[in-house]
């Protein structure tokens, strides 16, 4: 009993410590500022007001989509496997999702991947934060938001670090200082990943079924083009998206298995 409780207050203690940092990342430390050459042309693109899938779609597919699909496909598996299954023949399922299924109380099982899915995406998010926060990679539409007093830069400086922005939108601005990696990358390729790990468990292939493998691969299609249309919207560069979709990618792996 006392191990089960401090292994609660444990996994209490980590969550609070990563949201914690993830909050002083995103809304309280600032991104390290980066400079920039005057003939730079890969930071000139023009700023796209409107996003081809904002941050409100990311949460609902990488985050929402996940969730809701783990609890009606444990609750269909429940009752499809026996749901009068005596107490004392379930197993202690301590694989993780990459193994065989073994059958749990349900809400026991829910909890568990439910709360190991949730805790890995802020974990997955504290990493993309630092990684935006710490280098301070400027996207590629940052002089069109920043509107730099090129009358006080002396480019024949070649790298420019003393540079004043005149722009008014400075949210905008700050964000435009945390390229790398990109967010809608990681964050879309964790949940997809992990979702298509999940389905891993759910039927054996000997069956000859391609629909596990075609739902998988729907699966990672859709985080794909989460990232691409990043680089399409002028608002990432090729490698923030592929290091977000390694990111992601690592860290599904870790928290599904």
């Amino acid at each position: 009993m006392y191990s089960g409780k401090f292994s609660h207050v444990v996994d209490l203690a980590c969550l609070l410590i990563v949201g914690l940092v993830n909050a002083l990342l995103g809304l309280v430390i600032p991104p390290f500022k980066r400079g920039f050459f005057c003939d730079d042309e890969s930071i000139k693109y023009p700023h796209t007001s409107e996003e081809t899938l904002p941050t409100w779609v990311l949460l609902l597919i990488s985050v929402i989509l996940p969730v809701v699909t783990l609890i009606i496909c444990e609750v269909g598996r429940h009752y499809l496997s026996g749901k009068n299954i005596r107490r004392e023949e379930y197993q202690d399922d301590k694989n993780g999702m990459c193994r065989p299924f073994t059958k749990k109380p349900l809400f026991q099982r829910l909890y568990k991947i439910t709360s190991v899915f949730l805790f890995g995406a802020l974990v997955n998010l504290l990493f993309t934060l630092l990684g935006k926060t710490y280098i301070g990679e400027l996207r590629p539409h940052f002089l069109a938001l920043c509107k730099p007093n090129m009358s006080l830069v002396d480019c024949s400086d070649g790298y420019i670090t003393n540079y004043e922005c005149t722009g008014s939108d400075f949210a905008a601005i700050e964000k435009a200082r945390r390229s790398f990696p990109s967010a809608h990358a990681s964050c879309s390729m964790y949940g997809m990943f992990f979702l298509a790990l999940f389905f891993e468990t759910i039927t054996p292939r000997e069956r000859g079924s391609f629909l596990k493998p075609f739902i998988q691969s729907g699966c990672i299609i859709v985080s794909m083009f989460f990232g691409l249309s990043r680089m399409r919207d002028h608002l990432h560069f090729w490698h923030d998206v592929l290091a977000g979709f390694l990111l992601g990618r690592i860290l599904g792996h870790l928290h599904g298995c």
